[in-house]
């Protein structure tokens, strides 16, 4: 099972759309993923819960569920090898910054959405209207 697997084991299944929605590239590095989800929790206590689509998937990802996802991914780099870089970030990696987007459609209650930045243009879908393009807020 990958971590993107792990993830996707992990979201809610739900009709809600309040709230920011992180749009996830699977084939981006997931230790780049999981650090927006630990920012995002960590920006703010308040905050118990994220929308996401990952992949084909769509659901909420809960605050208790990203401290689990988190802890098995440190499991998964428990036993690093000697001179490992596993978790390394060069610092200021673009990859690892977010965008708000937008669905353009009137009315449409996507909500604010996130995307990582240089996400594949065909993942920038709107969960709502799947054949529309999001642009940038």
């Amino acid at each position: 099972m990958t971590s993107y697997d792990h993830l996707i084991s992990r979201l809610e299944a739900t009709a809600a759309t309040d709230g920011p929605a992180l749009i996830v590239d699977i084939e981006e590095p997931f230790a780049c993923t999981l650090a927006i989800i630990e920012a995002w929790f960590g920006a703010d206590d308040e905050r118990q819960q994220l929308r996401m689509v990952v992949g084909d998937q769509v659901g909420v990802l809960t605050r208790d569920a990203a401290g689990a996802l988190s802890a098995a991914e440190d499991v998964d780099m428990a036993d690093p090898v000697f001179g490992g870089s596993q978790r390394s970030l060069v610092p200021g990696d673009p990859q690892y910054a977010w965008r708000r987007f937008r669905c353009p459609q009137p009315g449409c209650s996507a909500g604010d959405l996130y995307a990582i930045l240089g996400t594949r243009a065909h993942l920038l879908r709107c969960p709502a209207h799947p054949s529309v393009t999001l642009v940038p807020a």
